[in-house]
């Protein structure tokens, strides 16, 4: 796949490759693409991964099952978002606004 965009529209809008919505389909996420010309938006979601990644991948955990990861990575997102308040409305948790 060369691109993940192969046309780009007016504001947020875009058509995205049909083998990379396949793959996104696939993952279950929705891709959401960066502005053109617009780097620092690229770098927000990569510090997004990072925080990710440090919060609830560090040290590298094993599991004797899939089933046995998707249970300790719910339980420690709602954990999290019991904890973490609201970026904009502070005096809730993110679990309480959701």
């Amino acid at each position: 796949m060369k691109t993940a965009v192969t046309s780009v529209f007016t504001g947020k809008e875009r058509v995205f490759n049909r083998r990379f919505l396949i793959m996104t389909d696939h993952c279950m996420v929705e891709p959401t693409a960066c502005s053109p010309a617009a780097g620092w938006e690229k770098g927000q979601v990569e510090n997004q991964v990072q925080t990710i990644r440090g919060r609830f991948f560090q040290p590298r955990l094993r599991f004797a099952s899939l089933e046995d990861l998707n249970g300790w990575l719910e339980a420690e997102c709602r954990r999290w978002a019991e904890r973490q308040p609201h970026p904009e409305q502070g005096e809730l948790t993110v679990a309480q606004v959701l």
